[in-house]
């Protein structure tokens, strides 16, 4: 009988170290797993932040030449603005000195046309009093 279980105990003793050496390879192989995930993981994070870099960068790029776009604008918007200011203003100045040159040239074309009017009539007066004393003179002088 102590045979028996010295045969069990060492069966067992057996056993139990075929199981541990069993459980250690499974243990040794999920760390290796565990170590090339870690691995994999860490270089895929470190190659996912270098690209999150670059773009933030390429970001930061476009937006500053964006700035410096609209900045550029903003200073040919107000360039072109005081431009036309001042065209406007110039435009009114001469607008107004047209407008009287326009006044004055059509008070001229209505004082011509009057002072013609004035001739026709001295003109046809003439005429009428050199027609009448003729007339007069013809009947007067003319049995």
């Amino acid at each position: 009988m102590q045979k028996e279980m010295n045969d069990s105990i060492t069966k067992s003793n057996s056993d139990h170290e075929l199981r541990m050496k069993q459980l250690k390879e499974q243990i040794d192989a999920a760390e290796k797993a565990i170590a090339e995930a870690v691995e994999r993981n860490n270089e895929e994070e470190h190659r996912l932040r270098k690209e999150k870099n670059r773009t933030e960068k390429e970001l930061a790029a476009k937006i500053t030449q964006y700035d410096d776009d609209m900045r550029s604008k903003q200073q040919e918007l107000n360039e072109l603005t005081d431009n036309f200011n001042k065209e406007n203003q110039e435009y009114s100045a001469l607008k107004e000195y047209f407008d009287k040159v326009d006044a004055d040239l059509a008070r001229a074309s209505d004082e011509e046309k009057i002072l013609q009017s004035v001739a026709k009539r001295v003109e046809f007066g003439t005429y009428l009093l050199t027609h009448l004393l003729i007339h007069s003179l013809t009947t007067h002088l003319l049995p």
